[in-house]
C-alpha cells in the first residue's frame, strides 16, 4: 500500500500560563483510506518573573522604636513608593524578617517575595536599622581628696 497524501493542521490555544498546540496528521493511502492522529505539545508561555523595586526603607528614629509593619498588599507596597509589574498576571506577595543585633544598632532585613500566576518569582530586600539601648546608664561619681572638716 502506498501513501498518496499527507497533511497536518495546527490549532493553538492559550490557557493561563500554558499554550497548547494540537497538530493533527492525516494520511491517505492509494485506496483512499485515511487515518489521523493528534500530537499535543504544551509549553509554558510566561517564563518571565515580575519586576520589582522596593520602596525606600522606613526610618526608625526612636531608640528601641517599634519596627514598622510589613506591607501586606501590592497596593500598600506601591503606595509606599515601590514598583511592581508583570506582563501576564496578578502577583501574590509575602514577606519575611530577619533581625540581627550588633553593638548599638539592630538591623532588620525584610524580604518581600512576589509570585505571579505562573510561579515566576522575584524578591527585594528592605534594610531597616534602629538604635538599640539595652543597658542602663552608668552613674559616674566624682572622687575628691578633700577632708571632711565638719565638727
Amino acid at each position: 500500500m502506498c501513501i498518496r497524501d499527507r497533511t497536518s493542521t495546527d490549532v493553538t490555544a492559550v490557557s493561563g500560563c500554558n499554550e497548547t498546540l494540537t497538530r493533527t496528521y492525516t494520511i491517505v493511502n492509494s485506496c483512499n483510506v485515511s487515518a489521523t492522529c493528534d500530537q499535543i505539545i504544551t509549553r509554558k508561555v510566561d517564563i518571565t518573573a515580575p519586576t520589582v523595586v522596593c520602596p525606600t526603607a522606613p526610618v526608625v528614629s526612636a531608640c528601641n522604636g517599634a519596627w514598622p509593619a510589613a506591607y501586606v498588599t501590592a497596593e500598600d507596597f506601591t503606595l509606599a513608593g515601590g514598583t511592581l509589574t508583570d506582563a501576564c498576571s496578578t502577583i501574590a506577595m509575602s514577606s519575611s524578617d530577619v533581625t540581627v543585633a550588633g553593638g548599638c544598632d539592630e538591623t532588620l532585613t525584610r524580604t518581600y517575595l512576589f509570585t505571579d500566576a505562573c510561579n515566576n518569582t522575584v524578591t527585594c530586600d528592605q534594610i531597616i536599622v534602629r538604635k538599640e539601648d539595652i543597658k542602663e546608664p552608668t552613674r559616674l561619681l566624682k572622687k575628691t581628696n578633700e577632708a571632711d572638716t565638719r565638727t
